[in-house]
């Protein structure tokens, strides 16, 4: 009876459409049927997931030897078994403001609740290394001492005391111990100014973006006799490779890598200390099994998976390495199964997303365009279900970041909200524009000073090639975006007004220089990244290129329709940011929707905030593109009710 009031689509190409069904909203965000987050406990007696639990997710503890599972009603932003199995160690934020703190669960206890045992106020805590040689304790950082500095700190997992290791020197950014605890020194900030500090006479006049390496060398692995290391680097290279070295000869042999894109992940193995497979996501993801003999074991599985594009990972591994857990990934959900070595045994522990929701889902084509400048752009198009090749309304989706990235083999981030635009009618084209990450150097480094510039112009050339092809209907373009996204859409109304016909901007900064100035103190040491790509506002010829760059000083140039979405407890991306931008475009007469959350942070994780997103998103571009929209959702009257969301 509720869906005969859903609005229908409006728009000429989609009313004769043969569309999949309209998804619920809150079947994309309310993962409280989801799986995920297995993992084996370090001594292989335990196995812990996220999942169902009556009405919300819950921590799922399984013992492998009898087979009894507890839940715990607890979650965080990452969980980590402690080095002897007796706990969970859990980071979370109950604020909103981003200052995680360090909880202890006893798994021992099917009535354990999480303990804090680091309860400061105000303060950030960061888990830094768990001590294999020493499971009483762990080394975690924070920031009680001075809020733009971290120090190093050994604490007691049963009573909470605390050790102070070491104190940061003022310009450090971590800390350099080994294994078990010791500690070498500090690296170094790489920034050349500090807040609140005089610049140096060498910056005063000149601008801080300039060419930036982002040489990359991470190590993986090592030799059991530690002659021989893995390394993941770009050094000589544009793009980040797996490389083998020997202590005395250096690299001896590129191990693997990737035409097109960065490697981004190594597997190795802790019994034969060996890299065990690589993982690259390019245009779709590869991954690379070195071991001949897990190849072997894994191919029954991805067997079953026959003609149809995946991707897939090992989640988790016992100590003896004969049980995995493997996640197999397509372009609507990840499944995890339970593989054993021994017996040849795979189990389904679970997925994200069910077969009925999977089968409403348009499958994303990997695309490639030229930018004005030549260099080519990747990025993803989906085609909602039973609408031929007609012109359709388009929506531009633009990630965060902007140092992210779209990708396919990730369908629980962008591409899940870009699967909730195509279910409504719409095109959707996520590009992974100029300083995405994961194309290798050269890519990354293109976006250097270009906010607001060459970068922005990647999404119009990327809109202009839609059109072209017949994919886009050129009346009917939106453009939306989460944080960099939402300061990429403002940005398009103000530089191309007339390319799009509306636009929705969520927690986008409106002011380059005051965004920076007003970035959260543990910040300090590490914005050099920032100053190189857009610029340092104490440089007077950076602070004039940012506020050229700003939206909030070019709201005489958007004339299309607005919806601002901003969190109250936002510490990234302050509400004052959009406040300012909203109350100049209402003084001018603008169209601007502005929905301020009193609950939410920057970040879209919890599910009620992501619902409001949708919801309004739908509505919004209903009016503006003539796409379908739901008129009722249960579980966002559920999130009024229980207070997550305004009632109003």
């Amino acid at each position: 009876m509720l869906a005969a009031c859903d609005r229908q689509a409006q728009h000429p190409a989609l009313r004769s459409a043969e569309l999949p069904r309209l998804v619920p909203a809150h079947e994309f965000v309310f993962k409280q049927e989801s799986f995920t987050g297995f993992s084996f406990s370090p001594d292989g007696t335990r196995l812990i997931w996220t999942g169902p639990s009556g009405w919300r997710s819950g921590l799922h503890v399984r013992s492998l030897k009898t087979g009894a599972v507890h839940v715990y009603r607890v979650g965080g932003s990452s969980i980590h078994w402690s080095a002897d199995s007796r706990r969970l160690l859990i980071l979370g934020d109950k604020t909103g403001a981003e200052n995680h703190h360090l909880y202890r669960l006893e798994v021992d206890d099917p009535d354990a609740s999480p303990v804090d045992i680091t309860p400061y106020r105000g303060v950030r805590v960061w888990l830094y290394r768990i001590l294999e040689s020493d499971p009483e304790h762990v080394l975690v950082l924070h920031n009680r001492r001075d809020p733009t500095l971290r120090d190093l700190y050994r604490i007691n997992l049963s009573t909470g005391a605390e050790e102070a290791l070491a104190m940061n020197p003022g310009d450090g950014v971590l800390p350099l111990t080994d294994a078990n605890g010791k500690v070498f020194g500090w690296r170094k900030a790489t920034s050349e100014r500090a807040r609140g500090k005089p610049l140096p006479p060498e910056l005063r006049e000149r601008s801080a973006v300039g060419p930036a390496s982002e040489e990359v060398t991470r190590p993986v692995g090592l030799s059991r006799d530690q002659a021989q290391a893995w390394v993941l680097t770009n050094r000589g290279r544009d793009r980040v490779a797996l490389v083998r070295l020997d202590r005395t000869k250096g690299i001896v042999e590129t191990l693997y890598e990737d035409p097109h894109v960065d490697v981004g992940r190594v597997l190795m193995s802790e019994v034969q200390r060996q890299p065990l497979l690589a993982i690259a996501s390019g245009d779709y993801p590869r991954t690379v099994v070195f071991d001949p003999r897990l190849a072997a074991d894994l191919e029954p599985l991805l067997d079953s998976y026959r003609g149809t594009r995946i991707g897939y990972d090992i989640a988790s591994m016992d100590p003896s390495e004969q049980r995995l857990v493997v996640a197999v990934s397509t372009y609507a959900n990840r499944r995890y199964y339970l593989v054993d070595r021994t017996s040849g045994e795979r189990v389904l522990l679970g997925e994200t997303r069910g077969g009925q929701f999977s089968a409403a889902m348009a499958q994303p084509e990997a695309v490639r365009f030229q930018a004005r400048d030549g260099l080519s752009i990747p990025g993803y198009l989906l085609r909602p279900p039973g609408t031929g090749s007609q012109p359709l309304p388009l929506v531009v989706l633009v990630h965060g970041g902007p140092w992210s990235r779209v990708a396919w083999g990730d369908p629980d981030k962008d591409l899940l909200q870009a699967q909730f635009l195509a279910n409504r009618g719409y095109a959707v084209l996520a590009i992974n524009y100029r300083g995405s990450t994961g194309f290798g150097r050269s890519f990354m480094t293109a976006a250097v000073g270009q906010f607001g510039a060459r970068m922005q112009d990647d999404l119009s050339d990327g809109v202009r090639w839609a059109i072209e092809r017949g994919i886009a209907d050129p009346a009917r373009i939106a453009i939306m975006g989460h944080s960099y996204g939402g300061y990429a859409t403002l940005m398009a109304l103000a530089r191309t007004p007339q390319l799009f016909a509306c636009g929705i901007d969520i927690a986008g900064p409106t002011d380059l220089a005051r965004l920076i100035e007003t970035f959260p103190p543990y910040w300090e040491h590490e914005l050099s990244h920032w100053y190189s790509y857009v610029g340092d506002p104490k440089v007077a010829s950076d602070r004039a290129r940012m506020e050229s760059a700003s939206p909030v000083n070019l709201t005489g140039s958007i004339e299309r329709p607005l919806l601002v979405i901003q969190g109250e407890k936002d510490v990234r991306v302050p509400a004052e940011q959009s406040r300012s931008l909203v109350e100049q475009l209402r003084h001018a007469g603008k169209r601007v929707e502005y929905v301020a959350v009193d609950d939410m942070g920057h970040s879209l994780g919890y599910w009620a905030h992501h619902l409001l997103v949708l919801r309004r998103a739908e509505r919004f571009l209903a009016q503006c593109l003539g796409g379908r929209a739901a008129r009722f959702d249960r579980m966002e009257w559920i999130a009024r009710l229980s207070g997550r969301l305004s009632l109003w």
